[in-house]
């Protein structure tokens, strides 16, 4: 095996490893090829926003060793599995990358230093998203890369009247996104997906000319929102019990794969939930329709 073949077979482990052992959620395949493309830029800073429980910190810190990694992560924040965040040994700034506070902090850290690559799988919403390229990607070295997870328009969202099918848009901002792009997509190819733009100065143009937001920004932190969507709470329901369903009898025939990718899509049913449900007010309940009222209720100690 040449010395490029072996390279490109540690990887490939490396990325299995993340998946399999340090809980990042991706899929092997594209994760390797993310540090393949990576590593052809030589990295020595790497900076990832959303971090969840670490398994991509896992991922950039062992494929370069020599590299430092930071990760920005909101605890509990939108997106996450809620779990734990192992760093693995990179540092974490756990605060809000919308927060202009903590690209200070970051700034502070990279001490004059470019970022090398950017890697962000934060907020998923369209707004979301693209604040945090137009906060970090001009940190980011002519040449340099920003990479995207989630750039697939997902299962979950097609098919559901959820907000996440109004919220969720990393797909429309990498559509958007000017430049020498590059996809990976792994089967199966309804959730996933990595974005790579290499860093020019067009792409770094396009960070100074923000696109008008749906109020401050966070179409997903409106209060409206709630009133709008309260009525799908049955459907978002049903639809977390049969993710759960699916992954349960995955596991049972051992296909690990696909019970992973049914526990994010449980994730995510999950949190449209949560968010549907749990600024609604006692007033709010009580001018609600008994059925209506009966539904919320019965969602709220689903995801207790």
């Amino acid at each position: 095996m040449t010395a490029d073949g072996l390279r490109s077979y540690e990887l490939k482990l490396l990325a299995k490893q993340a998946v399999t052992v340090a809980g990042a959620l991706q899929k092997p395949v594209e994760l390797a090829g993310l540090l393949a493309r990576a590593e052809s830029v030589r990295p020595s800073v790497i900076v990832e926003i959303g971090s969840d429980v670490g398994g991509t910190l896992y991922a950039w810190r062992a494929a370069f060793a020599t590299a430092h990694v930071a990760g920005i992560s909101l605890p509990f924040g939108s997106y996450s599995t809620l779990a734990p965040l192992n760093a693995h040994g990179a540092t974490v700034i756990e605060a809000d990358s919308h927060d202009p506070e903590t690209r200070s902090r970051l700034v502070s850290w990279l001490a004059g230093k470019p970022i090398d690559v950017l890697f962000i799988d934060g907020d998923h919403s369209y707004e979301g998203v693209s604040l945090d390229f137009e906060m970090y990607a001009p940190l980011v070295r002519i040449g340099g890369l920003v990479c995207f997870h989630d750039i697939v328009l997902h299962f979950l969202h097609a098919v559901t009247l959820s907000p996440f099918v109004s919220t969720v848009g990393v797909h429309r901002l990498w559509r958007e996104l000017p430049g020498r792009k590059h996809e990976l997509v792994g089967e199966p190819s309804w959730w996933g997906g990595i974005g790579i733009v290499e860093v020019s100065a067009e792409v770094i143009e396009e960070t100074r000319a923000p696109k008008l937001r749906v109020g401050q920004g966070m179409l997903h932190e409106a209060g409206d929102i709630y009133q709008q969507n309260v009525r799908e709470l049955f459907g978002m329901v049903d639809a977390m019990r049969r993710y759960g369903l699916n992954a349960d009898l995955a596991r049972r025939f051992g296909d690990d794969a696909t019970a992973m990718q049914s526990d994010k899509l449980r994730q995510e049913a999950r949190y449209v939930i949560s968010r549907m449900t749990r600024r609604l007010t006692v007033e709010d309940l009580a001018a609600m329709p008994e059925a209506l009222r009966s539904a919320i209720e019965e969602a709220r100690e689903v995801v207790k």
